[in-house]
């Protein structure tokens, strides 16, 4: 255990952190003044810790994208008058909320969105401010949730333990999902990406605003997860984020996956359009028809059509992004440019543990699983069943008649996890790094201890390192958080990885005296750093499995 970790694990169970007394100036929240106008937030602390962060729930960074300004891109908000309470959460992006319940209740992830339809709106264009000091000039972490583009929420992170622990503001946001994010004519009717715009103007809103909080506005790191971190790297090559933040965090993602960018946009919104009763008229006059469509009737297709993907897609809107994704990249001119990059060790168990099958399992139920997995983010002709074939030949180590449903299910799981995340995002830091970006490799391989009793073995799945990221062990439960306990290593790893994300956002650089050395990735060595409670360097290998 690195020193400096171990001592600040133990000042923080046994001491607290700046013990202040009721009677210090600090255990009033701040009332801050915006551009827009002034917003008073609440205080939080961080288990067994004194010392308060100051929260902003809630805060509007755009004007409510309804009526007429359905599809369009945001409009910055408008100023209030009087104070607004920032207090408490409002609302959430309309989304299947109940799947997205399902799925963090199967995989154990112990948080939650409301239940409660009213809680979800169009009118979502807000963002949580986390800071443990207003008069600072602290960096700033903004965080843009994953959820594949069509669920989660920027509400259901809680920033506290990570900025107290650290001394940055964080900031999560909402954007908008499904159809009301990302569907397009695939021309200027109705362009799409109006989730990555949203998330453009909430960049500019804190470019603007977030030095009244305490934050630098020339020191913001973009940071995200799964469909968050498709989000982040898109940001690296779009003209429209251009100059609004200094480094970025990838975490499980990468732009460049097979079906991230979608090839038959007005296909998919003739679609979508059938679902809604828009089937009369001229392209314009259906396209309107789906303007106006009631927004009950929109949730009512998104929960429909929820787990289909082909609605969640990006497009090459000419704004956004000029064109596509994969050429900005390779034209891309990356040399003042600083990421951190990187996988979990087991992406796919989340997947492979939700798909059931009837009967025995055998090698063809693999190349199902295989199948049903790759499908959701590969081209077609991957998934081929000559290719698949081929795939799962060169991957199976022992003859067919040796393997058990354990053995198929672990190599189902590698497969995939190589396939859906591991190949698109080296694809991504190699072309980073060949056009002469800076890049700090990673491999996430940890299972959280209170996953333990429900995975076969320690898999380190899609998700698991945002419980460590986040601090869910120093986080007091509410009513969409669960208290989860870890072991003391736990929390001195989780406090290792909060500060290996916080170093970079302060320096570009993840390593300080008292970590592990994480050393920068080229594509000589091609070392990487593997984060799990004893942290340690490795080398690609197998670089054979890209042929496919």
């Amino acid at each position: 255990m690195a020193r400096g970790v171990k001592l600040l694990l133990i000042w923080i169970l046994c001491r607290g952190v700046n013990v202040v007394s009721s009677s210090d100036e600090r255990t009033v929240v701040p009332l801050v003044s915006t551009a827009n106008g002034k917003v008073q937030g609440t205080m939080n602390h961080a288990v067994d810790s004194s010392r308060p962060v100051y929260a902003f729930y809630s805060i509007p960074y755009a004007e409510p994208p309804t009526g007429s300004n359905r599809f369009q891109p945001p409009i910055p908000a408008k100023p209030w008058t009087g104070t607004k309470d920032a207090t408490k959460i409002r609302n959430y992006c309309i989304q299947d909320q109940d799947g997205w319940n399902e799925l963090c209740q199967t995989l154990k992830f112990p948080m939650k969105s409301p239940a409660d339809p009213a809680s979800y709106s169009e009118d979502c264009l807000e963002l949580d401010v986390y800071t443990p000091d207003v008069n600072a000039k602290l960096p700033v972490m903004f965080w843009i949730h994953g959820g594949g583009l069509n669920g989660g929420s920027g509400h259901d992170y809680n920033g506290t333990a990570l900025s107290v622990f650290n001394n940055v503001v964080v900031v999560a946001i909402n954007y908008r999902l499904a159809h009301l994010g990302f569907l397009s004519t695939g021309d200027s009717l109705i362009p799409g990406n109006m989730g990555f715009k949203d998330q453009v103007e909430a960049l500019k809103w804190v470019n603007q605003n977030i030095h009244a909080f305490g934050g630098d506005p020339d020191a913001v790191t973009i940071f995200g997860e799964s469909a968050g971190s498709w989000s982040t790297s898109s940001h690296l090559v779009s003209p429209m984020s251009k100059g609004l933040f200094k480094y970025a965090i990838l975490q499980s993602g990468s732009i460049l996956s097979d079906i991230v960018v979608n090839k038959n946009a007005e296909y998919h919104f003739n679609e979508a359009a059938i679902l809604l009763g828009c089937v009369n008229g001229s392209k314009s006059e259906i396209t309107d028809c789906v303007k106006q469509a009631p927004v009950e009737d929109i949730h009512q297709v998104i929960v429909k059509t929820s787990g289909n993907m082909k609605y969640d897609r990006v497009t090459v809107d000419g704004e956004f992004f000029p064109k596509h994704p994969k050429y900005l990249y390779e034209e891309a001119d990356f040399s003042d440019t600083k990421i951190m990059v990187g996988t979990t060790e087991h992406e796919m168990y989340m997947y492979i543990s939700l798909w059931s099958f009837d009967g025995q399992y055998n090698y063809g139920t693999f190349l199902e699983e295989i199948k049903f997995a790759n499908e959701l983010f590969c081209q077609k002709d991957t998934v081929t069943v000559e290719n698949l074939n081929k795939i799962a030949k060169f991957y199976l180590d022992k003859d067919i008649s040796e393997m058990d449903e354990k053995s198929y299910r672990e190599k189902a799981i590698e497969i995939t996890t190589d396939f859906t995340m591991e190949f698109p995002v080296l694809n991504l830091t190699n072309t980073f790094v060949e056009r002469g970006g800076t890049a700090y490799l990673y491999l996430y391989s940890h299972s959280p201890s209170h996953m333990q009793t429900i995975r076969p073995r320690d898999y380190g799945a899609h998700v698991d390192e945002l419980l460590f990221l986040f601090g869910y062990g120093f986080i007091d439960p509410n009513e969409l958080n669960e208290r989860v306990t870890y072991t003391n290593d736990e929390n001195t790893f989780a406090l290792q990885l909060m500060k290996y994300w916080v170093n970079f956002a302060q320096n570009g650089d993840p390593n300080s005296e008292d970590l592990p050395k994480w050393p920068k990735y080229n594509l000589e060595s091609e070392e990487f750093a593997v984060l799990q409670p004893q942290p340690n360097v490795r080398q690609l290998f197998r670089k054979e499995k890209f042929q496919f």
